[in-house]
């Protein structure tokens, strides 16, 4: 568990579901994500399971983002795709659209940041993201990951082809909240 000003990060539990499937199924939250809204609740359990299973194994981290007031899961704040052996991750969040624009992502991921470098002693993070989406664009460049390059027709989504740009955050480059 991390805690922050704000927010607690935490493993997932199964209850969390209901406030999920609320931002899983937001079609502008999924706009830029890489899979669908979802359209039943049981997709958002087996996200959820899977994400439980991964803490289990310790090949990713799905944190649960909860207010410190209130206890309300508001998103998501991930570690996956973890290569040990290089010491490297990539990163992943996806917030309730009632709390965009208030500064929760951001100390949701430096917080992340934070934990990736020190207790996980990652050497370097990733991030994979829709040229389009603007707000996760600044929010990294917040974060001082730099952009690193662009991959051509990677997702195809709901007949939609796109394309990535990949940022880096080196831990030597990272200056802290």
């Amino acid at each position: 568990m991390i805690t922050t000003t704000r927010l607690i990060l935490r493993k997932p539990k199964p209850e969390d579901a209901a406030a999920f499937f609320k931002v899983y199924s937001h079609r502008e939250a999924m706009r830029y994500w890489s899979t669908p809204p979802h359209s039943d609740i049981e997709e958002t359990v087996k996200v959820i399971e899977n994400s439980i299973r991964g803490w289990e194994t310790k090949d990713y981290y799905d944190f649960s983002i909860q207010l410190a007031q209130g206890q309300s899961v508001i998103g998501k704040a991930a570690l996956h795709n973890i290569h040990k052996s290089s010491r490297r991750a990539e990163v992943g969040y996806l917030l309730s659209p009632d709390y965009w624009g208030q500064g929760y992502m951001k100390e949701a991921m430096t917080a992340l940041i934070e934990h990736a470098f020190g207790a996980l002693e990652m050497r370097r993070l990733e991030a994979d993201i829709d040229p389009d989406n603007a707000a996760s664009r600044a929010l990294l460049e917040r974060l001082s990951f730099r952009k690193e390059g662009e991959l051509r027709e990677r997702w195809e989504i709901g007949g939609k082809i796109t394309d990535s740009h990949l940022y880096g955050l080196l831990a030597r480059d990272w200056q802290g909240p």
